[in-house]
């Protein structure tokens, strides 16, 4: 390989790494600018490299590893608060670099470009396009009630579910000391889950909640 491709396939794994990065670090994500910019560089790294430390079984090896480390990175990107977890388009984007990296190590520059317009599409154009559907389509969500026994109101939480046209599968119910507990699936859109979520403030007769 001559200096003069080595050199191409350098600066064009930098320059997809900033176009990527660039729009996580928009965002202000945990794997921004220099992170994608070193995860595609070193990818396509190890893909020329690959051609000189062996045969094509060889080669494979070192790009099979290549994507096994990276698994590593994007799960350090991926975090659990509560009953949400976070990170995980972060963790694709991780992924997909290095992937981007090892087309253009491999010489496949329109294969990489193309991919990183397309990825580059999904991370900036469908943000409109999922909070539209979120708009638009039914939603589930698990809701978790709490009601002492001595007040316990959970038909008329029913009927107000009713009333906001949400649906929902009563799951679970058992008593805990002077407690009702309660759960439940409820399927909806998201503007009348909010509602519910603002009438669950609201309603004194409600211990505690959580979904």
């Amino acid at each position: 390989m001559g200096i003069e491709e080595t050199l191409t396939k350098l600066i064009i794994s930098i320059v997809i790494g900033v176009i990527i990065g660039g729009e996580r670090e928009y965002r202000n994500k945990s794997a921004g600018l220099r992170t994608i910019i070193l995860i595609c560089l070193g990818s396509t790294i190890f893909t020329m490299l690959s051609d000189h430390l062996g045969d094509a079984a060889g080669a494979s090896r070192i790009a099979a590893n290549v994507v096994t480390g990276i698994g590593f990175l994007g799960a350090g990107a991926i975090m659990r608060e509560g009953l949400t977890i976070s990170g995980l388009t972060t963790a694709s984007t991780i992924w997909v670099a290095a992937a981007l990296g090892i087309a253009v190590g491999a010489g496949e520059y329109l294969l990489a470009f193309s991919a990183m317009a397309l990825v580059f599409l999904v991370l900036t154009l469908f943000v409109y396009l999922q909070r539209a559907f979120f708009q638009a389509l039914s939603k589930t969500i698990e809701l978790r009630v709490v009601f002492e026994v001595t007040n316990n109101k959970v038909d008329l939480l029913e009927a107000q579910m009713k009333l906001l046209h949400l649906k929902f599968i009563r799951k679970k119910e058992y008593r805990i000391q002077t407690d009702s507990y309660y759960y439940f699936d409820v399927v909806g859109k998201e503007e009348n889950l909010a509602r519910l979520a603002t009438m669950l403030n609201q309603n004194n007769y409600i211990k505690s909640f959580e979904y």
